[in-house]
């Protein structure tokens, strides 16, 4: 699993990264009209969402790859599970904080388009 938090990582800080740029690109003036505006605002509420989508499917990898081991001890099993659960809720938690910035540099392009669209 470490390597898929490390893929986690990466993702997060391209998207971010991402959503800076963007939020550089609207505020210094760059994206003048309102349709450049909607498409930084698209990009960055796509690349959040599909990091989104990449964190719930390595949780989901995380959980469901504990416990199968069927021979083993039940304490042992659980444990394990447990291991995965508190895997799988960090790495949930990384990925709600992780796309906090590209969801909100969205709605500021968006606001900002359609108050250049008026």
């Amino acid at each position: 699993m470490r390597v898929l938090t490390w893929l986690v990582t990466a993702v997060s800080l391209g998207v971010n990264l991402h959503a800076l740029i963007a939020l550089g690109a609207v505020l210094t003036g760059r994206a003048k009209t309102a349709t450049e505006r909607r498409t930084w605002a698209v990009r960055c509420a796509a690349s959040a969402l599909g990091f989104v989508a990449l964190s719930v499917l390595v949780c989901g990898l995380s959980i469901g790859t504990t416990g199968t081991a069927t021979g083993a001890d039940p304490s042992a099993r659980a444990s394990r599970l447990a291991m995965g659960i508190s895997e799988a809720l960090n790495c949930l938690a990384f990925a709600i904080v992780g796309s906090a910035l590209p969801l909100f540099v969205a709605l500021v392009c968006t606001f900002l388009a359609w108050r250049a669209s008026r």
